[in-house]
């Protein structure tokens, strides 16, 4: 009550100026009661509340330059360690799997409640030495509640521990009357079926032992549980454990990171947000050997797939942070729309959300320092309604980005996302033509086919060379034999940026195929071998080890069971780069009966149907991609 008289006194104060800050008063409500930021960096965090800050220092406007006695009229800004926190936002506190035992101790009840009160004051304390006091008074409550814990978890008893271990001896003793089996024969009634009334009897044999050895055998096993936890009794787990995680959290460290992220504990909210918003970070949880998918797997997010993004578990989180019916709103990578690993999360999306809006930016820029499509969502946590307003914006159209608002209202339309398969923005008329197709056609997923990578060699420094380079290795070789081996082993390639919408345009570059499938002795190719070793064994190795050659940090290629002078992939198909391939001709209009030959391709129309159809079978062309799959 006493809090609330002084709050209540200083906002008459405030309005009682002639409102002449209005706009300082309401950011600053906005920005205690409403707003609240969280990231794992903390610097994300120290820069979050400067700016706010500044933003509340530009609306006081009546400064009063000859009274620094009084700070220059200037009023002093809240405390906002309490409002913007640097934590893991995807990992939750273990607390709430036992919310109910706070109530079953009082003085532990008790303590939180005050640890929390205290945490409500500062944020509205505007003196200094009050915010010192009430930080004191948070360290010797959090010392509290641990001494409290230590007190609750207590030393073994010794006591209970050998009443266990007396129960476990005496079950011990009368498991070895047990231990040999003791078949006897016995009648049961067997029925015929399930709904027969008179079932038939039949003779079985049974170990008339087992039902005693196992109920034996597993009192034993609970007395050995029993005596264990006891004798570990000092070291906290379940409920006090999750306990001291929370209160070990000091919200006035500005440099730490919480391993966690709790509503209530940092927040002082337990009904959840009205709207979360954000741009998630965007990175593949496969990166550095899969330790951000070992880190949250066994999270329980529905939306989890080693092969998948990060973004994807901030969008689950995020409705997780919502109340009921509360709004999110993330700009994140497009991806999830259409690649195998965004599966779950459409799914997620079409059973537990109302997708209200969906922005699909489609090769149009929105970060200059980021290359990937981005797409806005907005969703509720709510039931899925099956209308989407969905808009793809175009570099054709310069409202599209500086007006967007206007753009989605003019070029929008409805779609119903009602499952896991790829999320496709289509007119109307395109929706329409999409079902005479399915209805119709076969799916590319049962087509009898099969689409490969292409090429990764771990180090396409050496392993992707020149036109000069290669003609440079060729004339190195000793003898006519290996100059035609060698000829052989160095292919023309394309890489993914070299494929153009209908044809390439090839680079002039060459690639060293020593693929591991086709186990290459190196010493057959002594050119090769050489220019390779230019480059150090080192970086060529496939151990993923780290060395140190003339005082620089070598590292090799990933780790794997190829040679020094393989590519990192066995290429299985490389016979599949041999086959023929097939290119449709330009098409052409030639009267009936023209006589125009095709001596390049041995072949003589007859007529303009049979030149509209021809195809032509080029043997041996260039072959090799990069990383695209083509």
């Amino acid at each position: 009550e006493e809090e609330r008289q002084k709050k209540l006194l200083e906002i008459e104060r405030t309005f009682d100026e002639n409102l002449k800050s209005p706009d300082y008063t309401r950011k600053l409500y906005i920005i205690e009661s409403c707003i609240y930021g969280v990231d794992i960096q903390p610097i994300a965090m120290l820069i979050t509340r400067l700016r706010f800050f500044i933003s509340l220092i530009c609306e006081q406007t009546d400064i009063r330059r000859d009274d620094p006695e009084h700070n220059f009229g200037i009023k002093t800004l809240p405390n906002l360690e309490s409002k913007f926190v640097a934590a893991n936002t995807l990992i939750d506190a273990d607390i709430h799997k036992y919310n109910e035992d706070w109530t079953a101790n009082p003085v532990l009840m008790q303590l939180k409640n005050e640890l929390l009160a205290i945490r409500r004051r500062h944020f509205y304390t505007r003196k200094r030495n009050e915010k010192k006091r009430l930080r004191k008074q948070d360290n010797v409550m959090r010392e509290k509640i641990h001494q409290c814990i230590t007190k609750l978890v207590g030393e073994p008893d010794e006591g209970r521990i050998a009443l266990f271990k007396d129960i476990k001896a005496k079950a011990e003793a009368e498991l070895t009357q047990y231990l040999e089996e003791n078949w006897v024969e016995e009648t049961q009634a067997v029925p015929a079926s399930l709904f027969d009334e008179n079932p038939q009897t039949q003779v079985v044999t049974v170990d008339k032992n087992k039902p005693k050895r196992l109920e034996l055998q597993q009192r034993i096993k609970k007395c050995d549980e029993d005596i264990q936890r006891e004798m570990n009794k000092t070291v906290p787990s379940g409920f006090e454990a999750a306990v001291l995680e929370v209160t070990k959290w000091n919200p006035y460290d500005q440099n730490s990171v919480s391993p966690f992220f709790d509503l209530e504990w940092m927040f002082g909210i337990t009904d959840g947000f009205d709207m979360v918003i954000g741009n998630p970070p965007y990175i593949q949880l496969q990166k550095d050997g899969g330790s951000y998918a070992t880190l949250y797997e066994h999270s329980g997010y529905k939306t989890f797939a080693r092969t998948g993004d990060i973004y994807c578990l901030f969008y689950e989180r995020g409705w997780q942070l919502l109340k009921e019916a509360g709004l999110l709103c993330y700009i994140t990578s497009n991806k999830w729309m259409r690649a195998g690993y965004g599966e779950k999360t459409r799914e997620f999306f079409a059973n537990n959300t109302n997708p209200m809006l969906l922005i699909d930016f489609a090769g149009v820029k929105i970060f200059e320092s980021a290359t990937v499509d981005t797409n806005i969502l907005l969703l509720a946590k709510d039931q899925n309604q099956h209308e989407t307003m969905c808009a793809i914006t175009n570099k054709q159209s310069k409202d599209s980005i500086t007006n967007l608002s206007v753009f989605v209202q003019q070029h929008h339309s409805i779609c119903d996302f009602a499952g896991s398969d790829s999320w496709v923005i289509l007119s109307d008329i395109e929706q329409s033509i999409k079902r005479k197709i399915e209805a119709v056609g076969t799916p590319l997923k049962d087509w009898d086919i099969q689409i490969n990578y292409g090429i990764k060699t771990g180090y396409n420094d050496a392993f992707i060379i020149s036109t000069e380079k290669r003609d440079e290795i060729l004339a190195n070789c000793a003898t006519d034999d290996e100059r035609e081996r060698t000829a052989e082993l160095i292919r023309p390639i394309l890489r993914g940026r070299d494929i153009k919408r209908y044809g390439y345009e090839w680079a002039n570059l060459w690639l060293i195929a020593t693929f591991p499938s086709r186990n290459y002795d190196i010493d057959e190719y002594p050119s090769v071998r050489d220019y390779l070793l230019t480059f150090g064994i080192e970086k060529l190795e496939q151990t993923g080890r780290t060395h140190i050659v003339n005082g620089e940090t070598i590292k090799a290629r990933k780790k794997t069971n190829n040679k020094w002078f393989e590519t990192q992939d066995s290429i299985s198909y490389w016979d599949d780069f041999n086959q023929p391939k097939v290119v449709w001709a330009r098409l052409m209009r030639i009267a009936k009966g023209d006589t125009t030959s095709f001596p390049r391709f041995g072949y003589k129309p007859v007529n303009s149907t049979q030149v509209a159809n021809i195809n032509i079978k080029i043997e041996n062309p260039f072959i090799y991609t990069s990383k695209n799959i083509i």
